[in-house]
């Protein structure tokens, strides 16, 4: 399936791009994604981030055409 992939903040700098479209192999769960995006950039084992589908913080599934935007750590206040 095909993902278009947002990489924000600092995020991109690890991975030396801010956007993407990723054919992913996964089974459609955010867990395989964020896997198979650590072996392409293995700079992101190093990071704490969360990923978003869609803008949705707590979707579990990825389907064809979805965004995936990964977010850097951020505090709140």
């Amino acid at each position: 399936m095909e993902i278009n992939i947002l990489y924000l903040g600092m995020l991109s700098e690890k991975v030396g791009v801010a956007k993407e479209k990723h054919l992913s192999e996964s089974d459609g769960g955010v867990t395989s994604l964020k896997q198979e995006l650590e072996i392409k950039y293995p700079a992101l084992k190093k990071v704490n981030y969360s990923m978003a589908v869609n803008k949705n913080l707590s979707e579990k599934k990825v389907k064809n055409g979805d965004e995936v935007a990964l977010l850097p750590p951020f505090a709140g206040g």
